[in-house]
């Protein structure tokens, strides 16, 4: 069963500052993780509730429940976990 997905406010203005290659690789990964999560390698971050998925240099943070991936960042991987604390 597929999972919606939810962009919060951040994650788009996030997905705006991207080239438009970049952001339409994001947005194909998020909705066949959705799709399929078994076949995406994703990893929980520590002490918090997200997972990260890995597209090139770029990372997707997001959480999952009910039905639902809400994905609250997307960012450089030399930027993202900052964001985190």
């Amino acid at each position: 069963m597929a999972s919606k997905v939810i962009y919060t406010v951040e994650a788009l203005k996030d997905m705006r500052k991207l080239p438009a290659k970049t952001r339409q690789r994001i947005l194909d990964k998020v909705k066949q993780y959705a799709e399929a999560p078994a076949d995406i390698t994703v990893k929980r971050l520590k002490n918090t509730r997200y997972l990260r998925l890995r597209i090139g240099d770029y990372r997707v943070v997001f959480a999952e429940g009910e039905g639902k991936v809400t994905v609250a960042f997307v960012d450089h991987r030399r930027n993202i976990y900052r964001r985190l604390k």
